[in-house]
C-alpha cells in the first residue's frame, strides 16, 4: 500500500554545500586514514589470537575474575574470512546506513507505520483519530501523536486540538484536549524526557486587542498568535499545564507610539515586530518545536516569519511572560533567531523561504548541539536541509553584535539535490553515525544521506508525510521487534560448580534478523534470588552482517569467590548495559565446602558413612553413582552404602536453600 524501498541508483543526484571545504576535506581524510589504521590493527590482532589460541581475560566487577575461552579450530581460510568480516564491519559502520526502524504517519490520516531497513512495514497502529503531522515512538513502545478533535472551532493548517498516547497494542492510554473557540493546538509536538509534552497552539486576539498592541490594519476577525504549553499527564483524559510561553508577550512595534510595546524594532531583536506578516488569522504559523535538555531551551520554526527561534525553558510561567529571569536572564524573550534579518530591521540575506522542523542535534550524534531545519526554498523551488553552528560565548548564551544580524553567515552543512523540493512540510534528523534522514514531504519520499550527500537508504509512499523519524534497532521502544536473537545450549548434565570454582561449556548462537549489519554487545550474568553477579563475560563491539549467524562454544569460568547457591545464568544480546534485544538462560549450582567431620569406613564389605550433627545443615542428601540413596535428617547416624559403589556424593541443604557438597571417591 505504501510502496517499497528505492534503489540508490534511482535517487536524485545530490549537492552538498560545506563551509570551509578545505577543513572538511582535511578532517575527512584524517578520519578515513585513522579508520583504515584501526581496521588493519584489529585484523592483525585477531588473526594473531586465532593462531595462538590465547585465553582472553574479560572485564568483570571486582573482586571476581572470569575468563571466556572460545573453542574452535581455525585454518588459513578461516583467517582470511575473518579479515573479510572485519572489512565488512568497517563498511557497515562507516559507509552505509544507520540500522533501525523509521516511524511515520501519512498527513491527515489515521494509521501509523513502522518500517524496517528493507522497506517492510513491521508494525501498524490502527488509530481511531485522524492526525498524522508527527508521531513519536516512546521507550515503552507506545506512540504519542497529535490528532483531530471534534468539533474544531478554529480551523487552520495542521489543526489538531488533542494529543494521544497509544500503547504498542493499540490501546489509547492518554488523551488530552486543548480545543475551544479561543485556542487550539496545531502542527508539531515534542515529548520531553520527564514525560511531559510540548504543544503548539493558536490563541485568539480580537481586532481591538491587535489594534491596542500596535498592529496596523488588523483583520476584522482578529489575529491568532502562537503560544507553547507544557502539559503533564495527570489522568487518562486530563493534564496540567505546568509551563507556558506566549508570543503575544514579546512584541515590538514602531507604528503606534501610545502602545506599551512601542520602540525601535532594530534595537530589539529579542522581540517580534507585530506588523510582520498577515494581520488576520494564523499569524506566526509555528510548525516545529524541539527541546534541548542539556540547555533547557526550546527551538521552534515559523512558516510565516521564515525564521527559527530559541527561547529559555528554565523560566517560570511568570518569567516567561516577561523580559528577565531564568538561567539566561532574558525571561521569555528570544535568546536567538536566524533566517531573515529584515524581520528585526537588520541588513543581511534572507535564507529561509518557508521553514519547517527545528531540530536540535542530540548529544550522541556528530554535530551535537547544532540546530537543524528544513528550508522549503519556495523562492527557487529547491529545498535544503540546513545545519547551523550556533554562535555562543558559553553554552546557551548566544553571541549578538549590536546592529548586526545574528550569525552564522551561512550553515555549516546543507543537503540538496536536483529535484529535491517540498513547497510545504518537510523534516530532517541527524543520526548517530553522522548520516541525516531527510523527508521530501509533499512527495512522500524520505531517505538517508551521508555527509557527502550520497543516498544510503530511501523509502517512498503514496501520501504526504509531514515528518519521519528513525529509531535505532537498540532503542527500547522496538524491543518487541527483535533485530538480534541469541540461544545458549547448556551441557547435557546438570551444571554443578564445586566450592573451589570450576567451569562449564555452552554453545552460543547469535543471528541478525535486520536488513543491515549490526554492531552490538553480548554479556552474561548469574542471578541469585537476592543479587545479580556480572557481567561474567563481556563481548563488546561484535558484528553480524545482514542475515548473519554465528555459533561458538564458550567455556565460562566460575571462581571460588562466587557465593554458593542456585543461579540463573543469562546471556544478553544488545547494547550494554541499557538495552537487551534478546536473551537466553539456563541454571547452574555453586557449592561450598562441607564440614570435614564427615567420616567413611569399610566394614563387612560395606561402606559406612557417618557424621556428627552439622550446625548449618538442616538436611543431607546422599547419592552413590548418581543414584538417590538416602535423605536423612541432620542428626548423627551411619549409612551403609552398597559395596559396588565407586563414589559417594553428599549434599547438605541449609535453611537458606544453599547447597553444600562433598564428593568422596574411593
Amino acid at each position: 500500500m505504501f510502496g517499497s524501498g528505492r534503489s540508490v541508483s534511482d535517487t536524485k543526484s545530490s549537492v552538498v554545500e560545506v563551509i570551509n571545504l578545505f577543513d572538511f576535506a582535511k578532517s575527512a581524510y584524517t578520519d578515513i586514514l585513522f579508520a583504515f589504521s584501526c581496521y588493519f590493527l584489529l585484523v592483525t590482532c585477531y588473526c594473531f589470537y586465532l593462531q595462538t589460541s590465547l585465553i582472553i581475560k574479560l572485564p568483570a566487577p571486582p573482586p571476581l575474575e572470569f575468563q571466556m575461552r572460545v573453542r574452535q579450530d581455525y585454518s588459513p581460510v578461516g583467517i582470511i574470512l575473518t579479515a573479510i568480516c572485519f572489512f565488512s564491519f568497517a563498511a557497515a559502520v562507516f559507509g552505509e546506513t544507520f540500522p533501525g526502524y523509521t516511524l511515520y504517519n501519512p498527513l491527515d490520516q489515521y494509521n501509523t507505520y513502522l518500517v524496517n531497513m528493507n522497506g517492510t512495514i513491521v508494525k501498524t497502529w490502527n488509530n481511531t483519530a485522524q492526525g498524522g503531522y508527527v508521531v513519536h515512538l516512546l521507550q515503552d513502545g507506545s506512540i504519542m501523536r497529535p490528532c483531530r478533535a471534534s468539533p474544531i472551532y478554529l480551523f487552520g493548517p495542521a489543526v489538531a486540538g488533542k494529543v494521544q498516547k497509544i500503547s504498542w497494542g493499540g490501546t489509547v492510554l492518554w488523551t488530552y484536549t486543548y480545543n475551544t473557540t479561543q485556542y487550539v493546538t496545531h502542527h508539531d509536538i515534542e515529548v520531553m524526557p520527564n514525560g511531559n509534552v510540548l504543544l503548539i497552539a493558536w490563541e485568539v486576539k480580537t481586532q481591538a486587542q491587535a489594534t491596542a498592541a500596535g498592529r496596523q490594519n488588523p483583520g476584522a476577525n482578529g489575529m491568532w498568535p502562537d503560544h507553547i504549553i507544557e502539559v503533564q499527564p495527570t489522568g487518562a483524559t486530563t493534564g496540567e499545564i505546568v509551563w507556558q510561553w506566549h508570543m503575544w508577550d514579546h512584541l515590538i512595534q514602531d507604528y503606534n507610539p501610545s502602545a506599551a510595546n512601542f520602540g525601535v524594532v532594530r534595537e530589539h531583536p529579542e522581540l517580534l515586530n507585530i506588523n510582520l506578516g498577515s494581520g488576520s488569522g494564523d499569524w506566526n504559523h509555528l510548525n516545529g518545536v524541539s527541546y534541548n535538555p542539556e540547555l533547557d531551551q526550546i527551538a521552534f520554526t515559523s512558516h510565516n516569519m521564515n525564521e527559527i527561534y530559541i527561547i529559555d525553558h528554565s523560566t517560570t510561567t511568570a518569567e516567561a511572560a516577561g523580559h528577565t529571569g531564568g538561567i539566561y536572564g532574558r525571561g521569555g524573550d528570544f535568546l536567538y533567531r536566524w533566517g531573515k534579518p529584515s524581520n528585526y530591521g537588520h541588513t543581511g540575506s534572507q535564507y529561509f523561504y518557508v521553514v519547517h522542523c527545528a531540530k536540535w542535534v542530540p548529544a550522541n550524534c556528530p554535530g551535537a548541539g547544532n540546530l537543524m531545519a528544513f528550508n522549503n526554498g519556495t523562492n527557487l523551488n529547491q529545498s535544503k536541509v540546513v545545519e547551523l553552528v550556533l554562535p555562543q560565548s558559553q553554552p546557551g548564551f548566544y553571541t549578538y553584535i549590536t546592529g548586526q544580524a545574528y550569525g552564522p553567515t551561512a550553515p555549516v552543512w546543507t543537503y540538496t539535490a536536483t529535484g529535491f523540493y517540498s513547497g510545504n512540510l518537510g523534516s530532517c534528523q541527524r543520526l548517530p553515525n553522522g548520516n541525516t534522514l531527510a523527508n521530501e514531504a509533499t512527495s512522500g519520499d524520505f531517505f538517508e544521506v551521508n555527509t557527502a550527500g550520497a543516498t544510503q537508504w530511501s523509502y517512498m509512499t503514496t501520501s504526504q508525510i509531514a515528518k519521519a523519524y528513525r529509531y535505532a534497532w537498540y532503542y527500547p521502544g522496538v524491543v518487541n521487534l527483535n533485530a538480534l536473537t541469541v540461544t545458549m545450549t547448556p551441557p547435557g548434565t546438570p551444571i554443578q560448580i564445586p566450592a573451589e570454582g570450576g567451569s562449564f561449556t555452552f554453545t552460543r548462537t547469535m543471528s541478525n534478523l535486520l536488513s543491515s549489519a549490526l554492531n552490538f554487545d553480548f554479556w552474561t550474568e548469574a542471578e541469585a534470588p537476592d543479587s545479580v553477579y556480572g557481567p561474567l563475560l563481556f563481548n563488546q563491539g561484535l558484528v553480524l552482517n545482514i542475515g548473519g549467524t554465528n555459533t561458538v562454544q564458550i567455556v565460562q569460568d566460575i571462581p571460588a569467590e562466587l557465593p554458593p547457591g542456585s543461579y540463573t545464568f543469562t546471556g544478553n544480546i544488545g547494547h550494554y548495559p541499557d538495552f537487551v534485544d534478546d536473551f537466553d538462560e539456563f541454571t547452574f549450582e555453586k557449592f561450598a565446602a562441607i564440614d570435614n567431620s564427615l567420616s567413611i569406613s569399610i566394614s563387612n564389605n560395606n561402606v559406612i558413612l557417618s557424621w556428627p550433627q552439622v550446625s548449618y545443615a538442616d538436611q543431607y542428601k546422599i547419592y552413590y553413582q548418581d543414584t538417590p540413596y538416602f535423605e536423612p535428617s541432620g542428626t548423627p547416624q551411619a549409612v551403609v552404602i552398597p559395596p559396588d559403589t565407586s563414589w559417594i556424593d553428599v549434599d547438605a541443604l541449609n535453611s537458606e536453600k544453599r547447597y553444600y557438597r562433598k564428593v568422596v571417591v574411593y
